[in-house]
């Protein structure tokens, strides 16, 4: 007995991913809320956090981007938007520039610490490293599974041409990556 899949049907992984993101941005504005409350009564944190160049806004408002785009895509996915397949890709994308930037980013940091800061470390420095490469390949997996013929009929993208938006959004991935990196 086969089944096959007719264009209504949502692919398992698109049900799970919708799931996923959106249990994942609301967990994360609930952090993000708790860090809020800790923060305005903390002066140590908020002086901590300034020293290493992350001022507590910037913290929040990235954390407010994310969790937005976690949530609006995963309920459009869900709901079979188009403009969920366009920020499906975009999550998955921008992650995949984040940690590739991070790994580019953390051989300069590692160098700048001294040998004792480094020996302080809760997680050696190849944990950094593991774990930022394994985010890359997950994730890029997980775009490519955006281009599956079954996922792809699932969302009414028509005839788009998919090279287009994907440009587009790598534009766009890279702008937001440069602006984490070197802006804030």
């Amino acid at each position: 007995m086969s089944i096959t899949m007719t264009k209504e049907e949502r692919p398992i992984g698109i049900s799970i991913l919708s799931v996923l993101h959106i249990a994942g941005g609301v967990f994360g504005t609930i952090i993000t809320l708790v860090l809020i409350a800790q923060f305005k009564n903390n002066q140590e944190a908020i002086q901590n956090l300034s020293a290493m160049g992350w001022p507590p806004i910037w913290i929040i408002i990235v954390m407010a981007y994310y969790m937005a785009l976690a949530i609006t895509s995963g309920i459009l996915m869900w709901k079979k938007s188009k403009w969920g397949w366009y920020l499906g890709t975009f999550f998955y994308m921008n992650s995949v520039a984040r940690n590739a930037n991070a790994l580019l980013v953390l051989p300069g940091l590692f160098n700048a610490m001294s040998p004792e800061e480094l020996n302080n470390m809760t997680h050696s420095p190849s944990h950094f490293y593991v774990k930022h490469s394994g985010r890359v390949v997950i994730h890029f997996l997980i775009l490519l599974y955006f281009f599956k013929s079954n996922v792809q009929s699932y969302f009414p993208l028509g005839k788009t041409k998919r090279w287009k938006p994907m440009l587009i959004e790598l534009t766009l991935c890279l702008v937001v990556t440069a602006i984490l990196t070197f802006v804030i």
